[in-house]
């Protein structure tokens, strides 16, 4: 059976230490190069990456433009370059960034090249956690 693991992109503490005290496996990054290796290492190791993900605004810094390369957005090209490589890798995309205008063009990117995007506000997010996520998978899936 191959091992299914959850990346988690944020550079914020709290969300972080938020996110991990619901999801305590989860493999978490402050850095889009460090995700991008991350997705990468997984599918070296032959792992499914079950849940990524995303935030947008990194370093920070709020409304980061999404042409610079230590945003969120720097993932959604990564991936875009290498669908081939990763769009069975990944099953589930999940974008929380507090900044909306950029979490909806990085959610519509990736479902442009056929990722399994949703955006849902990180403070939703929790709320879904709490809930239990399993709950909500059928409301995730393609």
């Amino acid at each position: 059976m191959q091992k299914e693991i959850t990346l988690f992109l944020d550079d914020d503490g709290n969300r972080t230490k938020t996110f991990v005290s619901r999801i305590p496996s989860a493999l978490t990054h402050s850095t889009a190069s460090s995700i991008c290796q991350g997705i990468t290492a997984a599918k070296e190791a032959g792992e499914k990456v079950r849940y990524l993900f995303l935030d947008h605004d990194l370093g920070g810094e709020i409304h980061v433009d999404s042409a610079r390369e230590d945003c969120g957005m720097e993932v959604v090209r990564f991936l875009a370059k290498n669908v081939a490589e990763y769009i069975t890798v990944i099953d589930t995309i999940i974008v929380h960034s507090h900044n909306q205008p950029a979490a909806e063009r990085m959610t519509y990117n990736l479902r442009e090249f056929g990722y399994n995007t949703h955006y849902v506000p990180f403070i939703q997010l929790v709320k879904l956690l709490d809930d239990g996520l399993e709950k909500h998978e059928h409301k995730l899936k393609r």
